[in-house]
């Protein structure tokens, strides 16, 4: 299994791929990757003293980077297969490394910027929904209660072709051995329902039994696919409301080491503005997130 890490040398990074490495397949290659960029403009073109000085300044950096990555590595008990530092924006330069090799998977940290900034898109966000590979993205918790070094795995199932398939990549990826796994459905809430079905309780009855059904009928699916892997499943949890801010309220209550939702890969403006289940919980959730893309 082959492994694209980027990294930046920063603690976010070094939290990731220690946290990822706890829970992939041990058979694994390592690629480093790290990228320099002095922005918007081609300075090569329009200020060729900055290329003489700075590109080898920035290649440095980022070999050191490199290096001391490869060092960490090593003392976490792996070994690196492979280390690059490339030229341009880091986003673009991760992308194109996918596209142009077999990966696996890919792992980065991210700093977990709030407000406008988060809108505008990090490193780790902008890849994540582009990429058409599986992406885990750590976080180091900002609170000592939500540190986890159990498996403790959660995954979001919605029963979409797409929660299905991230289940199937997952066992591909992990090493679920001694993992305590969950799986969190979410129906709809009331105030989630049209208001004629609200107010009949007998409609509404009707309606809550068939939701809880499909939940079961939901469960039961992922128990078999886990099972043909030798994966147990240790609970099922049924919440209604908005999914995204259930699960998180829920990873809020009980910490996992793990979050595991599959995405549509939706982009464009109505996204930013509503924001996909996957997003919101990579957003907001601590620790580790692997988002699965769909059909890939």
């Amino acid at each position: 299994m082959k492994v694209l890490f980027c990294t930046d040398g920063s603690e976010a990074s070094n939290f990731a791929i220690k946290k990822a490495l706890s829970i992939l397949k041990k058979d694994i290659e390592i690629h480093l990757l790290n990228s320099g960029d002095w922005g918007l403009l081609p300075t090569f073109i329009t200020f060729p003293y900055e290329t003489e000085v700075g590109f080898p300044t920035e290649k440095n950096i980022g070999e050191e980077i490199l290096n001391a990555t490869e060092i960490y590595i090593n003392q976490l008990g792996f070994k690196v297969d492979k280390k690059d530092f490339l030229f341009g924006p880091a986003d673009k330069v991760i992308l194109e490394q996918i596209n142009e090799n077999k990966y696996n998977v890919v792992v980065m940290g991210s700093h977990g910027k709030k407000g406008f900034s988060k809108w505008l898109g990090s490193i780790s966000r902008k890849v994540v929904f582009k990429s058409p590979i599986p992406v885990i993205i750590a976080r180091p918790p900002h609170k000592e209660k939500d540190k986890i070094e159990t498996k403790e795995i959660l995954i979001a199932a919605d029963g979409s072709a797409c929660s299905f398939n991230a289940i199937t990549k997952m066992t591909e990826l992990l090493n679920m051995e001694d993992s305590n796994i969950e799986v969190i459905n979410v129906i709809a809430g009331i105030e989630n329902l049209p208001v004629e079905i609200s107010m009949d309780e007998e409609w509404l009855k009707m309606i809550t039994e068939r939701q809880n059904k499909l939940s079961e009928e939901i469960f039961d699916k992922v128990k078999i696919l886990l099972s043909k892997k030798g994966i147990t499943v240790k609970n099922s949890i049924i919440k209604k409301g908005d999914a995204a801010r259930e699960i998180l309220e829920y990873i809020k209550e009980k910490p996992k080491l793990l979050t595991i939702s599959g995405s549509h890969g939706r982009e464009g403006f109505s996204d930013i503005l509503l924001g996909s289940v996957s997003k919101r919980i990579l957003d907001n959730a601590p620790n580790m997130v692997l988002i699965v893309p769909i059909n890939r």
